[in-house]
């Protein structure tokens, strides 16, 4: 009886220690695991900074363009107005020989 006893402590001593191992795989891979997240966690808050950023660049850019597009029409307006006046009081060179 006594060895009964002693090996039915031995199988579960056994399986103790099968659990115990395997808790502190799953452990440890939680941990791994819980790292990784923390470190993308990171990386992601960076990345949505830079993005942030980026999009107020875009945008000032894009309104820098826009000026420049208005002031290039302007030019372009102005310049046509001027080559206008020119070609109708369009000077005749022979009008001014002495």
């Amino acid at each position: 009886m006594f060895l009964m006893a002693n090996s039915m402590d031995d199988s579960s001593t056994i399986e103790e220690t099968k659990v115990n191992s395997e808790f502190e795989e799953v452990l440890e891979v939680f941990n791994e695991m819980r790292e990784k997240a923390q470190r993308l966690a990171i990386s992601n808050n960076k990345l949505r900074r830079n993005l942030k950023l980026h999009i107020t660049k875009l945008a000032s850019r894009q309104s820098e363009l826009n000026n420049l597009r208005q002031e290039n029409e302007k030019l372009v307006s102005s310049y046509k107005a001027i080559g206008s006046v020119r070609a109708s009081t369009s000077l005749n060179m022979d009008d001014y020989k002495f």
